[in-house]
């Protein structure tokens, strides 16, 4: 059975995370208008990206969501 689901890019948000200076996780989550404790726990697969979360980080690094995010199938 399918189970699809988005995972971040971690390489692209890296690279993004560097250009605009935003190396902590308390700056990128300030950034986004969010706790530090959410975006941690989501940027290491911890939580799945909420829209919050997707709409923040695509503001605060200037980015699509095609860019920072993919489908990908966690078929069992």
């Amino acid at each position: 059975m399918s189970k699809p689901n988005i995972r971040i890019r971690q390489d692209r948000v890296a690279l993004l995370r560097q250009m605009r200076e935003l190396d902590t996780d308390y700056a990128l989550a300030k950034a986004m208008g969010m706790s530090q404790g959410n975006v941690s726990r989501t940027l290491r697969n911890k939580q799945s990206p909420g829209p919050r979360f997707i709409a923040g980080i695509c503001v605060a690094l200037g980015a699509t969501q095609n860019d920072l995010f993919e489908v990908v199938d966690n078929a069992a």
